[in-house]
């Protein structure tokens, strides 16, 4: 069974629209106790970025592509074809100089171009060229073989619940990033005593 991929910023609002406290004390899962720790959450939540990173890369190998590329195209193949390479950057949680440095590669493989903005011509649509198309596919199945090793002996409902859980940490995390934005520009809008 294959699961539709979603950017960080799509979960972070899926969690905003489904606003549950998960419990905080430990609970048994299948004869495994659950973590207690925010350590372990950590620890694990960066083990499984890192080995779906990896497992991403040897997939995408064969097309000459990196992970960071294949997000890039199938998440252009997902949605729209082109988009403002900030919105781009936005969407994936990607640094300026890093989707720059990603898109160029992708560009110089011929599998984007980048447009000049009609209303802004200072700034670039991203757009998929035929080739990228062509590769869709693949890149797909790529996604697909890691969300069905992620899948494996876990039930359609213990999914679910992880997947609402992990939306709920995403959207607390965002509520405190974006509170400590608007704090920091309440603080700068202050007039300065002098």
């Amino acid at each position: 069974m294959s699961a539709k991929w979603r950017s960080p910023r799509e979960l972070v609002r899926a969690a905003g629209s489904n606003r549950q406290r998960a419990p905080t004390t430990t609970m048994p899962m299948g004869g495994i106790e659950a973590v207690s720790s925010i350590k372990e959450i950590w620890m694990y939540a960066h083990r499984m970025i890192r080995s779906a990173r990896q497992i991403i890369n040897a997939e995408l190998r064969p097309l000459g592509l990196s992970s960071a590329e294949g997000n890039i195209l199938l998440h252009l193949l997902m949605g729209d074809s082109e988009m403002p390479q900030e919105q781009l950057a936005d969407e994936l949680d990607i640094g300026k100089a890093a989707i720059s440095r990603a898109i160029d590669s992708l560009e110089a493989k011929g599998y984007v171009m980048r447009k000049a903005r009609p209303a802004d011509k200072r700034a670039y649509l991203v757009a998929l060229t035929e080739k990228a198309a062509a590769i869709g596919p693949a890149i797909e199945s790529a996604y697909n073989h890691v969300f069905d090793i992620v899948r494996r002996g876990i039930s359609d409902e213990e999914y679910d619940r992880i997947v609402l859980i992990i939306s709920q940490i995403a959207g607390n995390l965002s509520d405190r990033q974006l509170s400590q934005l608007q704090e920091t520009r309440s603080q700068e809008a202050r007039p300065k005593r002098g």
